[in-house]
């Protein structure tokens, strides 16, 4: 099912000779440059086909810089320290903003045979409640008691996940796109499971003296989205890719697993489980007892993933403390440690907004109001919901209310079209949201990310079931 007019050819031919002009001049600049400043020529030659690919890229292929920008923050080797040119997320942050403003350009100049006004068409309702909510976000930033980390907040939302939600209505443009984001986000995905599954194999000593937590939240949480992916997308029906399929959950579980989040890990059974229930009546590529049987391998994984983790050398430790945290919750008494913690979180939160439930503190407000001295947990309560009850008030949480209806209409309009393709990403949502308001941010950008794409495909499964014109 395209979004795309079947009867229109854009006119791709002098769009891409522009482009490598621009490319070509770009290229001109820069060994003009770097012969006054006497840089090296390899530096020059190898410059060359990056330069010359980049139209290539920002025009053919955007749907590999949104999936990169979701993943690039969890494969940096440093976090970055302010704006800094070496950073990559910005470079690919620019890149993006290229593709959707090109895209942009060539709507409005009428080259991709549709409007602008196809792009939101019947999802104003959730592009609104999300504009409305970085609104109140912003807006409340001029009464903050804490301005540093609150024009922090402020920025990112502005820069990074205003762009990756509105990125998916914009660059996705038909059926190959949506392959394209899933094979690309299953690759990325599997490449965080080999390695988080290396790591804890071969631990570093830092690691192993206690002085790094192994704990990979944001990892498991992507990984754990890509498992839900493979079971629910429908790939070629062949038995090599069930088999294949099959595999890459059991990896990616396994990788789950070994990112030590609870949150992760707990979100990806009880969605994976609740997801047969609701959504057994919708034909995929496994059948219905393939499917039975890839969830059951989702249990067996994850038991017998935890089973070995709790006698290696790298995890033993962190394991045994997380499941004792976890058995007394589940006895109903609070438990110490990173859980504790997150209770009075909470509990901070929620007293916050009781404080001012109205407007609440502002943009950063309930650092203000938690311990300095852990700088890990300093700028967030782990709970996106009452990170927004705290800092935003009852108009916070409206806005965000108007968003997640606007969602679960979203997600009736993909189940209520026609075929199975675009099943996947109400599990992988429903993953994200609840994974993030147990110890996410608002700032969470795989959320968000996932919120755009939802929209992005309950608009193309409307336009499909649409009748037919006459």
């Amino acid at each position: 099912m395209t979004f795309e007019n079947p009867q229109y050819q854009p006119r791709t031919a002098p769009l891409g000779i522009a482009l490598y002009l621009i490319g070509g001049l770009l290229l001109l600049l820069l060994a003009y440059t770097t012969l006054g400043i006497e840089i090296e020529p390899f530096w020059v030659l190898l410059a060359v086909p990056v330069a010359l690919l980049l139209p290539v890229l920002v025009r053919s292929f955007p749907v590999l810089l949104m999936v990169a920008m979701v993943y690039v923050g969890t494969f940096k080797t440093r976090a970055a320290v302010g704006i800094s040119l070496t950073d990559p997320t910005l470079w690919i942050a620019a890149l993006l903003y290229a593709a959707v403003i090109l895209q942009v350009l060539l709507l409005a100049v009428g080259a991709e045979g549709r409007s602008l006004r196809d792009l939101f068409a019947g999802q104003m309702g959730g592009v609104s409640a999300f504009a409305l909510l970085i609104l109140v976000i912003a807006i409340s930033y001029s009464y903050t008691p804490a301005p540093d980390i609150g024009r922090e907040k402020v920025l990112r939302l502005v820069a990074f996940d205003i762009p990756i939600f509105l990125a998916p209505l914009i660059l996705l443009r038909n059926d190959r796109d949506v392959r394209q984001l899933l094979l690309v986000s299953m690759l990325g995905s599997l490449a965080l499971a080999c390695r988080t599954v290396y790591r804890v194999l071969h631990p570093t000593a830092e690691i192993l003296l206690g002085e790094q937590d192994p704990t990979e939240i944001g990892d498991g949480l992507l990984m754990g989205a890509a498992a839900l992916m493979a079971l629910y997308y429908s790939f070629p029906e062949r038995r090599f890719f069930r088999v294949g399929l099959i595999g890459c959950i059991i990896v990616l579980t396994c990788g789950t697993t070994a990112s030590l989040s609870r949150s992760a890990i707990l979100s990806l059974l009880l969605v994976a489980t609740t997801s047969l229930m609701f959504l057994r009546r919708k034909p995929t590529t496994l059948s219905r007892k393939t499917i039975l049987t890839a969830a059951a391998a989702v249990v067996v994984t994850v038991s017998v993933a935890s089973v070995s983790l709790s006698h290696l050398p790298a995890t033993h430790s962190k394991f045994a403390l997380k499941a004792g945290e976890l058995s007394l919750t589940l006895h109903g008494l609070t438990p110490g440690g990173t859980a504790g913690q997150r209770y009075s979180f909470s509990e901070s939160a929620w007293q916050a907004f009781l404080t001012k439930p109205l407007l609440g503190w502002g943009a950063g407000g309930w650092t203000t109001l938690w311990h300095y001295s852990d700088e890990r947990v300093l700028k967030y309560p782990h709970n996106f919901v009452l990170e927004i009850a705290a800092e935003q008030g009852l108009v916070g949480l409206a806005a965000l209310a108007m968003l997640l209806l606007a969602m679960l209409r979203a997600c009736a309009q993909v189940l209520g079209g026609p075929g199975s393709q675009f099943v996947f990403i109400v599990p992988v949502v429903l993953l994200s949201l609840l994974g993030n308001a147990v110890t996410g941010q608002v700032e969470a950008r795989d959320m968000w990310f996932w919120c755009g794409t939802l929209l992005a495909l309950a608009r193309t499964a409307r336009a499909s079931s649409a009748p037919a014109p006459l």
